[in-house]
């Protein structure tokens, strides 16, 4: 849902000052929480690290969730926005790229990924065992 909204926002040439998460719970209470930047962004790596935050704030209480949204607030012209930027080009042309290669190829073509912590393991065959043993 997050590269969602940033890339809605880099076609549209927008960059956000706000993540806003919107959950439902199941008796149908629902809450708005929001994180503010520093420096109004675009880049799917800010916007998901903030909506991953206010996720992991509005379940900790474990209660069942009915509904979760997504969205951008403060919405700034990318080219007044870029005068601020203090880096991020390198995360920015990545981003865009990704967008290229999902509009050329459908939404599934290219995923973020995540490096796995803990030790690496070479599952041979013993390993396999291993782990179904363990």
């Amino acid at each position: 849902l997050a590269q969602d909204v940033t890339r809605s926002l880099r076609s549209q040439q927008l960059w956000t000052r706000t993540a806003r998460l919107k959950i439902r719970y199941a008796g149908f209470e629902t809450h708005t929480l929001q994180e503010t930047f520093p420096v109004a962004t675009d880049t799917d790596r800010e916007f998901l690290g903030a909506t991953d935050r206010l996720l992991a704030q509005a379940t900790s209480t474990g209660r069942p969730v009915r509904l979760i949204g997504i969205g951008a607030g403060g919405l700034v012209a990318a080219t007044q926005a870029e005068l601020l930027d203090s880096g991020g080009a390198r995360e920015r042309a990545l981003d865009h790229a990704i967008d290229e290669l999902r509009r050329r190829f459908g939404g599934a073509a290219v995923r973020r990924g995540a490096a796995v912590g803990g030790p690496q393991r070479d599952f041979r065959r013993e390993d396999l065992d291993e782990v179904g043993r363990g």
